[in-house]
């Protein structure tokens, strides 16, 4: 891939760690059903990468448009299967060559991206200030189900609903909340995010 500006994705699996020794094998098989998903797959085109790391996704693309709507359909991949996630996107100059075995990748974008994930303390992708956006991501009149980015408690995030995900994903929140109760308070943020999501305030930020 040739040196130029790109919007990078870094999403982290939350809990990773205790899933994958308590259930290798069906965590793989989790893996390679979302990845392989049709919703996933139609938003690959060639201006799309994706790249998985044990725990983590990075996918990059020189468009934001493009690289929300990937992480959109992950987001909805990863939450069907019962995984939650946290990350990042930023941009910046992005370099990636393969061969021989080998995947180099240098990036500012990735960098900004790891960074804003490990700032973000709650269930979300949330955007970098590198990142840009220009009124057109904010219309007011827009139901929040059909918009790509969000803002919610000061946050500029990739939605993780849309309108054919949008009651599911929090049944499934509230499931996992039952399951997991340890971690009930980022349960509980996503829970206020849906419930936002599926009122009639736009989440918007509010110079937009």
């Amino acid at each position: 891939m040739e040196n130029a500006e790109q919007y990078v994705a870094f999403i982290d699996v939350l809990g990773f760690s205790s899933l994958i020794e308590a259930d290798f094998d069906g965590i793989v098989k989790v893996y390679d059903k979302m990845i392989e998903s049709t919703a996933i797959v139609e938003k690959l085109r060639p201006d799309v990468s994706l790249r998985v790391f044990s725990d983590a996704f990075v996918i990059a693309s020189p468009q934001l448009t493009r690289l929300v709507g990937a992480v959109q359909m992950l987001l909805m991949q990863t939450l069907f299967n019962d995984l939650l996630v946290r990350g990042g996107v930023g941009f910046g100059r992005h370099i990636e060559k393969s061969g021989e075995g080998r995947l180099q990748v240098v990036s500012q974008a990735l960098v900004k991206a790891v960074q804003t994930e490990k700032r973000t303390t709650f269930p979300c992708v949330a955007l970098d200030e590198s990142v840009v956006t220009d009124e057109s991501w904010w219309p007011k009149e827009v139901l929040n189900q059909h918009r790509g980015l969000l803002y919610f408690d000061g946050i500029r995030l990739v939605n993780p609903c849309n309108v054919a995900w949008g009651q599911s994903a929090g049944m499934r929140v509230l499931h996992l909340r039952e399951l997991h109760p340890i971690y009930a308070e980022k349960h509980d943020w996503f829970l206020r995010l849906h419930s936002a999501i599926m009122g009639d305030e736009p989440l918007v930020p509010p110079t937009a």
